[in-house]
């Protein structure tokens, strides 16, 4: 494990650079220093904490949003990882205990997943139904954080 962590560093820096020369974002800068904080701090997090499922996830994230200015379908991948992150982050465990948890978490990378692709098809998908699914995901959340769970 040791070795994997010290190998993601250089290789979310080559992503990193690599995604902000490929992909162009509009405030380079804003989104280089997103993307590197996240794999930072979630690698740091995973060196400090093993046994704590968040810091890999963290990591995850942070190669998930310079996946996004690459690849078109990533473009909400981080966004449903935050979500993971936010529903499991006192438990040692990468998934949620409860089953509110665990749709909530599953309807974030539904989210994440489909729109991107189905806003790409033919008969695009309109905005006012993606800023609908986000509301509707971001309540969903908020109801799941917000029931008593078992800590680990």
């Amino acid at each position: 494990m040791r070795t994997l962590r010290r190998a993601l560093w250089p290789a979310g820096l080559a992503l990193g650079i690599a995604a902000e020369l490929i992909g162009r974002p509009p405030l380079p800068a804003l989104d280089a220093a997103t993307g590197f904080t996240l794999i930072a701090l979630g690698l740091l997090a995973w060196q400090t904490r093993p046994r704590f499922a968040s810091g890999p996830l963290m990591a995850a994230t942070g190669f998930a949003w310079f996946l996004g200015s690459i690849a078109s379908w990533a473009v909400f991948l981080h966004r449903a990882q935050l979500a993971q992150l936010i529903l499991t982050y006192p438990a040692k465990r990468l998934w949620p205990y409860s089953r509110l948890e665990r749709l909530g978490t599953a309807g974030a990378y539904a989210y994440a997943l489909v729109y991107p692709i189905a806003a790409n098809a033919p008969g695009r998908i309109g905005r006012t139904t993606h800023v609908g699914c986000q509301r509707y995901l971001s309540l969903w959340a908020l109801a799941a954080y917000s029931v008593p769970r078992r800590r680990s």
